[in-house]
C-alpha cells in the first residue's frame, strides 16, 4: 500500500482517527473497518490495536499505525512518512 502512487498514511491516519485526538481506538477501527464492508469484531480490532500498541495505552498513535501500512524493513519508506509528510 504505501508504495502506490500518491499514498499518504498521514491522510488515511486521519480517516481512522474520527475524533481527531490523534489516536485510533478499536472503536474507531472497527467502524471504519464496517463502513469499508469489512467485518471485524470488537475483540478483533482490540486484538490488532493491542498488537501494534506499543505504549499501552489501548490505541495506536501515528507512529504504531505505520508499522501496520509500512514495511519495517524499507526504512527510506517509512522515514519519509514520518518525518517527510509531517
Amino acid at each position: 500500500m504505501a508504495q502506490l502512487p500518491g499514498f499518504d498514511p498521514t491522510v488515511l491516519f486521519e480517516i481512522f482517527d474520527v475524533d481527531k485526538d490523534g489516536y485510533i481506538t478499536s472503536e474507531e477501527l472497527e467502524a471504519f473497518l464496517a463502513q469499508h464492508s469489512t467485518l471485524a469484531t470488537p475483540e478483533n480490532c482490540t486484538e490488532i490495536i493491542r498488537e501494534y500498541d506499543a505504549t499501552n495505552r489501548g490505541s495506536l498513535g501515528y507512529e504504531e499505525f505505520l508499522n501496520i501500512f509500512l514495511p519495517t524493513a524499507n526504512m527510506e519508506i517509512r522515514n519519509k512518512c514520518l518525518y517527510g509528510y509531517r
